[in-house]
């Protein structure tokens, strides 16, 4: 949008001859506009992933959960093991950055965020039943529980 009302600007102001005193204003807009989406996209990424209770879902290894709607195969979710509040999770829809590590960066807009009850009832079954990896000296120890 930013960038489309700076071109029309800039026609308009050619129009009138005086487009050589504008464009470095234009530039400025535009350089702040994606300053400040990219400012919240990082701020909103790191409110998410704050916390060792946030990661990464395989959404299609799960039973359907009908109050998300993700046609994604992950699921970004921020679980609170001792709470009963419903899950936050995000599901992309479009551009995702880092997609095979721990935390990928999905950019503000390209997500569909909600919560979910249910979700909250699958991780927890999920949780009490995982076992458990710890690394130690290189080798992978699985400690059950």
């Amino acid at each position: 949008m930013a960038i489309f009302l700076s071109a029309l600007t800039m026609v308009r102001l050619k129009q009138k001859r005086i487009r050589h005193k504008t464009s470095n204003l234009n530039l400025i807009v535009v350089g702040l506009f994606a300053g400040v989406v990219s400012f919240a996209s990082a701020y909103k990424h790191l409110a998410f992933f704050s916390g060792d209770d946030a990661g990464v879902f395989l959404y299609e290894a799960i039973p359907a959960i009908d109050d998300i709607d993700c046609n994604a195969p992950i699921l970004l979710v921020k679980w609170e093991p001792d709470s009963k509040k419903p899950t936050a999770w995000r599901c992309p829809t479009g551009v995702a950055f880092n997609i095979n590590s721990p935390t990928p960066f999905l950019p503000w807009g390209s997500y569909e965020e909600g919560e979910s009850s249910k979700l909250n009832e699958v991780m927890t079954i999920l949780m009490k039943n995982a076992v458990k990896i710890e690394k130690r000296r290189h080798l992978d120890v699985i400690i059950t529980s």
